[in-house]
C-alpha cells in the first residue's frame, strides 16, 4: 500500500469554509481508503490464483520427476540388458570364429592327407591295394567295434535293469521290515484296545444294571407322582370346599358384626331413653301427682324388659361371634399346617377332614374380621348414662 499525503489547503478564517474543507478531506480519505481496499482485494485474489497455479505446477513437477526417475530406471535396466546381450553376442561370435577356424584347419589337414594318399597311390600301386584292404579292414573293425559297442550297451542296460530291480527289491524289503514293525505296534495297540473293550463291556454291564435300577425308580416315582397328583387333586377340592365354608363364615361374621353394632346402638338409645324417662318421672312426681307417675312406671318397666331382652340378644350374638372366632382359628391353623411348599410323595396321607392349598399365612387379616369381643369393650349405654346423669 502506497501512502499518499493529501495536499495542504490554505486555512481561512471563516468557520463555514473550514467545515466544508474538512468534509471534502474526509470524503477524499474515504475514496482513497476504498481504492486501497479494492486494490488489496485484487492483490489477494491474484495471490490466491498464483498459489493455486504454484501448487498445480509443484504437483506436475513431482509427477514429471517420478516419470523421469522411472524412465531413467528403465533406461538403466535396458542398458544393463543390452550390455549383457552384447557380451553374450560377442562371446557367441568369437566361439563361432574359433569353430570356423578349427573346421578350416581340419579341412586343410584332411585335404593334405588325401593329397598325400593320392600321391602315394600314384607312386606305388600296391600301396593303393594295401590302403583299400586296410580301409576294408578298418570298416570291418569299425563294424565289429560298433557291434561290440551295441552288445556292451545291451549288457549295460541289462545290468542297469538288474540294479534297478535289486534297488526295488531292497526297497520292498525295507517296506516289509517297516510293515513288520508297524504290525507289531498294531498288535500292541490291538491288545490295548481289547483290554479297553473288556473294561468297557464290564462298565457297560454296570451301567445297564444302574439303568435298570433307575428305570425301576422312575416307574416307582411315576406311580408315586400319580398318587400324589390324585391326593393333590383331592386336597385341592377339599381346600375349595373349606375356602367356601371359610368365606361363608366370614360373611356371617361380617353380618353379625353389623347386627351387633345395630343392637349396641339400640341398647344405647334404650338406656338413654330410660334415663330420660326416669329423670322426667322424678320431676313429674314432684310436681304433678301419682297418675303420671304410675304411667311412667309402667313405661319404665316396659323399657327395662326391652333392655333385658336386648341384653339377652347381645349375649347370644356374643356366643355366635365366639363360635365364629373359634372356627376362624381352626381354619387358620389348618391353613398353616397345609401351606408347605414341597410335599414328599411317600409322606402324603389324606383324610376326609384335611385341607390343602395356599391359605393366607398367620397374621394376615381378612376383610370383615376386625371385630372385638363384647366383654373386651364396654357398651355405649354404660358410657353414655353417667354423662346424661350428670
Amino acid at each position: 500500500m502506497v501512502n499518499k499525503e493529501l495536499p495542504a489547503r490554505p486555512s481561512s478564517g471563516n468557520p463555514a469554509n473550514g467545515k466544508s474543507d474538512l468534509f471534502e478531506s474526509v470524503l477524499r480519505l474515504q475514496d482513497l481508503l476504498k481504492q486501497k481496499e479494492k486494490l488489496a482485494d485484487d492483490q489477494a485474489k491474484e495471490i490466491t490464483v498464483l498459489r493455486g497455479n504454484l501448487s498445480a505446477a509443484q504437483r506436475a513437477l513431482v509427477s514429471k520427476e517420478a516419470q523421469a526417475s522411472a524412465a531413467q530406471e528403465r533406461a538403466t535396466n535396458s542398458q544393463g540388458d543390452a550390455a549383457s546381450q552384447s557380451k553374450e553376442l560377442l562371446q557367441a561370435r568369437s566361439e563361432k570364429l574359433k569353430l570356423g577356424q578349427q573346421l578350416k584347419d581340419q579341412l586343410r589337414t584332411i585335404s593334405k592327407l588325401q593329397e598325400q594318399v593320392a600321391r602315394s597311390c600314384e607312386k606305388n600301386p600296391g600301396l593303393a591295394m594295401q590302403v583299400a584292404q586296410l580301409q576294408s579292414e578298418l570298416r570291418c573293425a569299425k563294424a565289429d567295434a560298433e557291434a561290440a559297442r551295441e552288445e556292451s550297451r545291451a549288457q549295460t542296460n541289462l545290468v542297469r535293469a538288474k540294479d534297478k530291480e535289486m534297488a526295488l527289491r531292497a526297497k520292498q524289503v525295507e517296506a516289509a521290515s517297516a510293515l513288520v514293525i508297524a504290525n507289531g505296534k498294531l498288535e500292541n495297540q490291538m491288545l490295548g484296545v481289547t483290554k479297553l473293550l473288556d473294561e468297557a463291556k464290564a462298565e457297560n454291564k454296570v451301567l445297564a444294571h444302574v439303568n435298570r435300577t433307575r428305570e425301576a425308580d422312575i416307574v416307582k416315582m411315576t406311580r408315586d407322582m400319580a398318587a400324589t397328583g390324585a391326593a393333590l387333586a383331592t386336597c385341592r377340592s377339599q381346600f375349595a370346599e373349606s375356602e367356601a365354608k371359610l368365606r361363608a363364615a366370614l360373611d356371617h361374621i361380617t353380618k353379625l358384626d353389623a347386627e351387633l353394632g345395630i343392637l349396641r346402638d339400640e341398647v344405647t338409645r334404650t338406656g338413654a331413653v330410660a334415663a330420660r324417662v326416669a329423670a322426667s318421672e322424678v320431676k313429674d312426681f314432684k310436681g304433678e301427682g301419682t297418675v303420671s307417675l304410675s304411667h311412667h312406671v309402667e313405661q319404665i318397666k316396659y323399657m327395662s324388659g326391652e333392655n333385658g331382652r336386648l341384653k339377652d340378644k347381645v349375649a347370644a350374638l356374643e356366643k355366635e361371634i365366639a363360635v365364629s372366632a373359634q372356627l376362624k382359628e381352626r381354619y387358620r391353623s389348618a391353613a398353616e399346617r397345609m401351606s408347605i411348599s414341597a410335599i414328599p410323595s411317600n409322606a402324603i396321607k389324606t383324610t376326609p377332614g384335611d385341607i390343602t392349598g395356599a391359605l393366607p399365612a398367620k397374621g394376615k387379616e381378612y376383610p370383615g374380621l376386625g371385630y372385638k369381643r363384647l366383654r373386651d369393650q364396654p357398651p355405649k349405654a354404660q358410657q353414655q348414662q353417667p354423662a346424661e346423669a350428670q
